[in-house]
């Protein structure tokens, strides 16, 4: 008979880390999918029209948005609005800006658990995929995230920019540069 050269155990515990991994897959998909359909018709504060006339002309000297500027969500607002109004969405200039919160909050769940997962105790990976997912669940659950999800404002796509860092420090860590 055959001896096994696989330790007991592995094959379970590879298909529990794929079984782990789709399942916050499928919660970024479904966080995605839920911020998508409720998308805002109208903007919400000042805010959120600050940012909406930066989108259609950028002046930070006139509050259009408001300092620092935030070129980069107001560029990312250009896009997003011009893609939509070309779609024939219906109010692209709010979902445009709006739109970005959505995918940040699909997003968030692959990068929460791509940095808890490197958190490791005791240096070893015994459960680290369980954890990180039990973790990536509690923040993704917070009525704050959903809220901000679906909200014309930088916030959740300032986090998500924040925690594409914190992932990819966490991945570099793992990487052997020494040649």
């Amino acid at each position: 008979s055959a001896v096994s050269t696989t330790p007991c155990g592995s094959a379970p515990s590879d298909l529990a880390r794929t079984v782990v991994g789709l399942l916050v897959v499928l919660l970024g998909g479904v966080s995605l999918a839920a911020h998508l359909a409720v998308l805002p018709p109208t903007l919400e504060d000042l805010d959120s029209v600050n940012f909406a006339l930066g989108v259609r002309h950028f002046d930070v000297a006139e509050h259009q948005p408001h300092p620092p500027g935030y070129p980069i969500y107001t560029a990312l607002g250009k896009l997003g609005t011009a893609a939509l109004a070309r779609a024939g969405v219906a109010m692209p200039e709010v979902r445009g800006l709006a739109i970005w919160s959505a995918i940040a909050a699909g997003v968030l769940p692959l990068l929460f658990f791509a940095f808890f997962r490197r958190l490791r105790r005791d240096g070893t990976d015994d459960g680290a995929d369980n954890r990180a997912a039990i973790a990536t669940l509690l923040i993704v659950c917070n009525p704050l995230f959903w809220f901000t999800g679906a909200r014309p404002l930088s916030d959740l796509a300032g986090l998500a920019a924040a925690w594409a860092a914190l992932a990819a420090l966490a991945l570099a860590a793992d990487l052997d540069f020494s040649g």
